[in-house]
């Protein structure tokens, strides 16, 4: 793990952490991103605020956090994404929870969900095998 090693002073740094702080600020937790459902809806959320703060798009990295929960904000810590371009870090959380293996998570549960649901359809002495249903 790199040693933290602070910054030198600039005097626009003050502002640009009154203007993160008044996104902070204006967060509600439901607004956050947890891992869960729609990254891109979350976004909106993040830009509408960064909008209405006049957060310019340079300091939107510095301010994501801000916007993560949960999850997303352990995963956020544990890949590092402080580090990467703020187009980069949502590419990851994406990639992360709805890439390849959410899309695989999901189509299992499908499946299982469709086979679950052969298995009500199917006649009661078909219910104990849970498999395909027989046709008569």
């Amino acid at each position: 793990m790199p040693a933290y090693q602070p910054q030198q002073y600039q005097p626009h740094q003050s502002m640009n952490a009154k203007l993160i702080s008044e996104v902070a600020k204006q967060y509600e937790n439901d607004h956050k991103y947890d891992g869960s459902g729609s990254l891109d809806a979350k976004l909106d959320i993040f830009f509408d605020i960064c909008k209405r703060n006049d957060v310019p798009a340079e300091l939107h990295m510095k301010a994501f956090p801000i916007m993560l929960k949960g999850l997303a904000l352990d995963q956020y810590y544990n890949s590092e994404l402080s580090q990467y371009t703020f187009q980069n870090a949502c590419n990851s959380l994406c990639d992360f929870f709805q890439g390849p293996e959410f899309e695989r998570r999901s189509l299992k549960n499908w499946k299982k969900k469709k086979h679950l649901g052969q298995c009500y359809k199917a006649k009661p002495r078909e219910i104990d095998i849970c498999g395909p249903p027989v046709d008569d």
